[in-house]
This record gives structure tokens, C-alpha cells and sequence, in this order.
């Protein structure tokens, strides 16, 4: 090879070799960037909370029961006062009752909005049932229908009117939008929710709303019990929504306003219930407490007062308590089910990202081979400088001796 090839050979190795580095350090830097992600997501996991079941330990609580007379009784609330004990007594008794249900139900605006078709009459037989989902037109506007206003009614059977009233049937397949004047902008369970006013014009004349009245008076006591109107339990602090029987019977459900606002989408819902249990709260501001050795209430004495004299006992009714630890299962349920959502929300996010860092690594890996191919390469091209090197020289050394001798 001539100086002038092997010069030109030289040159065009030593440029391969340059790109070939700088290849290298670009790759580099992206595998600095990858090993930063990779950094950052491990970060992110290590900074998961990992869920924690609950323990039932933490539902179950000491209940402590008796018998005064021929009531039997559960302590509530113990507060200190003063060198005695402010104490509340649960009584537990038979009659209408509101029992909450297994769970909450989910809660949802509705911007009393509903989806349906205008029906044209028919003189079609239909059942309670069928005219649940029935609503009346009026200016573009609907309403809730009535069964014993807006049909005919004939046995367990009804007619639509053919007055002109004008009837809408609610479905989710609808072709139109109507307001809903009696939608209270809330759905529970996905029904609509009614006041009680409402409700008592839709089915009232159907339901036993004395007894649901007789109910809330059984669970919160009257009006005058629970300390004046203005913070009294009553008929217009729910909202009921209802469920239909196979038989088309409207089943209420009952939630208190205050849940169904609230800034949770749940609510607890009631049932009324005609022969059920419920408990009211009597409260004793002094009260004697009796202790064993274990801190246990092993007695309670019960103050009476003088008709004139409501603050100041006369004397004590001395009852024997009986002590047994009880668990919440229904909390225990909820707090468990909470428990795995949050446990299939981590396994998610796990999952994401070990997905995203086997992507990353498998990216690390494809770049790590082009690395090590780039690195071949440059042996070579270092093998074949070094072979050039000398051939140059060899060339230098031939063309000195040449005009040196």
C-alpha cells in the first residue's frame, strides 16, 4: 500500500472511530436517562403504601347489658361528670322500626333529567309495575305519574286516561330529554330520590306512612325528645327512593338528607320494618359507676329524680351489669371491603410499573447490545490503525532511508 492510500486509510479509521465514540456516548447518555426512570419508578414504588387488612380487633368493643324492671338495657356513651358518670342507655324494643341495610348505596346527581318516549294511548291493561316508569307531560316538563290521579284504576289494574293527558315512559334507550319536576337532583342505588312529600303523593295512599312516622319517632324519639324542631329527626330529613316488587308493589328505602348531600357518593339506607326492633337513648347525667379489679363495669346505680326537681336524684336504682365483647361485623365487612379495592388498586399500579420497567430494561438491553456491537467494531478498527500505523511508518522509515543513502 502507498503512503498516499495508507494516509487516506488512515484517516477514513480514525473518522470511523470518532462516530463510532460518539455513538457510543450517545448511547450512554440514553441508558443514563433509562437507569434515571427506572430510578424514579422504583422510588414510586417504594413510596406505595402497601394496604393493611383489618383487624377485627379493631371492631370489637366490651358491651355492657342489664335489666331495670322489665327493660333491658346496653351502656352507650360514659363520659365523666364531675366525681360521676354521664351515661347513655340504649333500651332495645319491638314495633316499626328503621333497620339500616347490609352496606351503602351509591349516590349520584341527576339534574333531574330523565330519558323516555311519548306513549299514545292504549286501552292496554296495566299492572302497578308497569306504570312505575310512567310519567306525565306537561309544557315540556314531566312528572312522576300518579296511580290514583293520572290512570284509571280498576282492581290490581290500570287504564291510561284518554283525556288528553299526555304520558311519557322512561327508558334509557328514550329518544327525548324531559325535566323531571319531581326529581330531587339525587338518584340512590340508580332510582330516583323523592321528599317525603313527594314520595306520600306518588304512593301514599299505598304505604303505611303513619307507621314510617311512628318509626322515626321509635329510632330518634319525638320532637320534644330530640330537643325542639330545630333539631329534630322528621319526616322531611330523608329521602326515599323506591324498588317494585315481581307483584309491582313499591318497596321504599329510606336515606337521611344529610348523607345523600354530603360530600361522600354513598349513603346508608334504611328499611322500614312493621314488627322490628328499635333502640332508643336515654341519657343519665349521675350516675355511680362500680369497677373491678380489670377496670370492667360490674354495676351501675341509676338515678330517679323528684317530678319537681328533674337535676337533683332523690335516689338510685343499684343494677348488676353483665359484660361481653361484641364485633361489628357489619363495619368489619365494609372496612375489609375497602381493604381489597385498595388492594387491587396497589397489585394495579404494581403491575404498571413493572410493566414499565421491564419496557424500560428490555430498551436498556437492545441498547447495551448495539453498545457492545459499536464496541467490536472499534477493536477492530483499533487493530487495523495500529496495521496502518506501522504500514505508514514502515513507508516514512523505507522513503528517509531511500534519500539518505
Amino acid at each position: 500500500m502507498g503512503m498516499s492510500a495508507s494516509q487516506a486509510r488512515y484517516l477514513g479509521l480514525v473518522a470511523r472511530q470518532n462516530n463510532l465514540e460518539y455513538q457510543g456516548q450517545q448511547i450512554n447518555q440514553e441508558r443514563s436517562i433509562l437507569s434515571q426512570q427506572v430510578t424514579t419508578l422504583y422510588n414510586t414504588l417504594l413510596a406505595m403504601q402497601v394496604p393493611t387488612p383489618p383487624s377485627t380487633s379493631d371492631y370489637t368493643t366490651i358491651e355492657y347489658t342489664g335489666t331495670d324492671g322489665a327493660s333491658t338495657f346496653t351502656i352507650g356513651t360514659v363520659q365523666p361528670n364531675g366525681s360521676q358518670y354521664k351515661v347513655e342507655l340504649l333500651t332495645t324494643s319491638t314495633g316499626a322500626s328503621l333497620a339500616q341495610r347490609y352496606g351503602t348505596a351509591q349516590v349520584e346527581e341527576t339534574h333531574g333529567k330523565i330519558k323516555g318516549d311519548e306513549v299514545p294511548y292504549s286501552a292496554a291493561e296495566l299492572t302497578l309495575g308497569d306504570i312505575s316508569t310512567y310519567y306525565v307531560l306537561e309544557e315540556g316538563s314531566v312528572r312522576k305519574a300518579i296511580p290514583t290521579h293520572d290512570f284509571i284504576k280498576d282492581g290490581n289494574k290500570y287504564y291510561l286516561k284518554n283525556d288528553g293527558t299526555r304520558y311519557v315512559k322512561e327508558s334509557p334507550t328514550g329518544q327525548s330529554e324531559y325535566t323531571d319536576l319531581n326529581a330531587t337532583q339525587y338518584s340512590i342505588a340508580g332510582k330516583n330520590a323523592y321528599t317525603w312529600d313527594n314520595a306520600e303523593e306518588l304512593y301514599g295512599d299505598m304505604l303505611d306512612f303513619d307507621g314510617y312516622k311512628q318509626a322515626i319517632e321509635n329510632k330518634y324519639g319525638t320532637v320534644e325528645e330530640q330537643g325542639g324542631i330545630d333539631k329534630a329527626i322528621t319526616k322531611d330529613s330523608f329521602y326515599i327512593y323506591f324498588t317494585f316488587t315481581e307483584a309491582g308493589r313499591p318497596q321504599p328505602h329510606f336515606a337521611l338528607k344529610n348523607d345523600v348531600e354530603g360530600m361522600d357518593d354513598r349513603t346508608v339506607v334504611y328499611d322500614y320494618t312493621e314488627n322490628g326492633s328499635f333502640t332508643k337513648a336515654t341519657v343519665y347525667n349521675h350516675c355511680e359507676l362500680t369497677f373491678d379489679v380489670k377496670g370492667r363495669i360490674t354495676a351501675i346505680d341509676i338515678p330517679y329524680y323528684d317530678k319537681s326537681d328533674p337535676e337533683t336524684p332523690i335516689g338510685y336504682n343499684t343494677v348488676a351489669l353483665q359484660a361481653k365483647t361484641k364485633t361489628d361485623e357489619a363495619a368489619y365487612q365494609d372496612a375489609y371491603a375497602e381493604f381489597e379495592y385498595a388492594q387491587y388498586q396497589y397489585d394495579k399500579q404494581v403491575q404498571e410499573i413493572n410493566a414499565k420497567t421491564e419496557l424500560i430494561q428490555q430498551e436498556d438491553r437492545n441498547l447495551e447490545l448495539k453498545l457492545t456491537r459499536l464496541d467490536n467494531e472499534r477493536t477492530q478498527i483499533t487493530t487495523e490503525l495500529e496495521a496502518v500505523k506501522k504500514v505508514i511508518n514502515d513507508n516514512i522509515e523505507g522513503s528517509y532511508k531511500t534519500f539518505s543513502g
